[in-house]
């Protein structure tokens, strides 16, 4: 093993002058295996002009140890592969910019770009012709929600949240920072059970591809009409007849005018 000494300014240590060597240790006759724990040993300078000088243990002090010759060689090897190795890539990434740099030349000459005009555009009609296509599928697949959800869903939309953001947020409408009320109600529509199966999936589907707002039921004016003569006639009949001396008929009559006059409709629809 090699190792690092430094010689000391002494007579002793014959011709290298004072400073730092590479040397090993040398064998001293006699002591066979027991080399290594003598303490006195002497070392031999082994590279340098000073190389194969003896110096006595007692002119020089260790400083380290060196790694072995092998290990050297292979860090050297390994540096020179590295450095190999990125010369090779900036020859490539010098090889790239040189073709961008044409490519770019290219671009600015206006034949060039004449030339590409036709191809550009049938890119650009492609592009707007895949746009139409998926807008349309996903316009097909739109699916229908309450009012009072859809409305929730615009609101938590327009406060900043994301489609993942709404369906995460609902799940624990109280951790969210805001629009704790409007998460209640997308939270209650999800929770709602149908068939064994929850709006969970409705939802995501919404956000997905778009929704439409479930249309409300028509009025139907006859009905409620009929809704409003059936409470006069109940009325009519849970009340006892008053001693006036009118007809059934005619008391009834009496009450349906009365009950069209109070609500601002002197004229009966019928």
């Amino acid at each position: 093993m090699p190792i690092e000494i430094k010689v000391l300014n002494r007579r002793s240590s014959g011709e290298a002058p004072a400073g730092n060597y590479k040397a090993r240790y040398l064998n001293e006759k006699g002591l066979g295996i027991m080399q290594a724990s003598n303490p006195c040993r002497s070392a031999q300078i082994i590279e340098g002009v000073h190389s194969g000088q003896v110096v006595p243990y007692d002119s020089y002090v260790i400083v380290g140890e060196l790694p072995p010759q092998a290990e050297v060689l292979r860090q050297n090897t390994k540096i020179i592969e590295a450095l190999a190795e990125a010369g090779r890539q900036i020859k490539e990434h010098a090889r790239k910019i040189g073709g961008l740099q044409e490519e770019n030349e290219k671009l600015r000459n206006p034949e060039y770009a004449v030339d590409y005009a036709p191809l550009i555009n049938a890119y650009k009609g492609r592009i707007w012709q895949l746009e139409t296509e998926i807008k349309s599928e996903r316009t097909g697949k739109k699916v229908e929600l309450p009012r009072e959800v859809a409305s929730a869903l615009e609101w938590l939309k327009g406060a900043g949240y994301s489609p993942a953001g709404i369906f995460v947020h609902q799940q624990r409408p109280e951790e969210a920072e805001d629009c704790h009320e409007e998460l209640r109600v997308i939270k209650k529509y999800v929770d709602w059970v149908v068939k064994d199966r929850s709006h969970a999936d409705t939802l995501l589907l919404s956000l997905i591809n778009g929704y439409t707002v479930t249309p409300e039921p028509e009025k139907d004016a006859s009905s409620e009409l009929r809704s409003e003569i059936t409470g006069i006639i109940k009325k009519w009949m849970g009340t006892s007849p008053p001693s006036d001396g009118k007809s059934d008929s005619e008391r009834l009559t009496d009450q349906i005018f009365e009950h069209f006059q109070q609500h601002g409709d002197d004229n009966l629809p019928f």
